[in-house]
């Protein structure tokens, strides 16, 4: 049977062999999200680190782990996505935050948000996003 990777590749084919490069951070509960986003961004050449829980994450950025974009889910068990919003402390440019969430009614989330997704959305808007914010630096 294909992997997913295989199954994806087939789905979804990059437009050039150019690597767009940029790292991005998936912080999602649900392994298959977490897998699907993390599978086509690599095939298109991002650097992608995954964690299952804010908690997760947070131990990852306190070791030293900079990614350029953080695409964080809201609900999660152990430490929420909002939970991890407010304990991020980065001495330097913090990275970009995408939020991917299932509903429509977000909480204000401040300044620590530069945009929302709501799922389901199509892999496309993935590549979209970490295009834009990859690209971009924080100043």
């Amino acid at each position: 049977m294909p992997s997913r990777r295989d199954r994806l590749h087939r789905v979804v084919q990059p437009e050039s062999k150019q690597k767009t490069l940029g790292k991005v951070f998936v912080v999602d509960d649900d392994p298959d999200v977490r897998g699907a986003i993390s599978d086509v961004l690599e095939l298109y050449g991002y650097d992608v680190a995954s964690a299952t829980n804010g908690q997760h994450a947070l131990d990852q950025l306190n070791a030293g782990y900079h990614p350029d974009l953080i695409l964080l889910d809201l609900n999660m068990p152990v430490m929420t996505g909002q939970q991890l919003l407010q304990r991020l402390a980065t001495p330097r440019p913090p990275p970009w935050v995408v939020v991917v969430t299932a509903t429509n009614a977000a909480p204000n989330l401040g300044a620590a948000v530069d945009q929302i997704l709501v799922k389901p959305f199509e892999l496309a808007a993935i590549l979209a996003v970490a295009e834009k914010y990859c690209r971009r630096t924080r100043g």
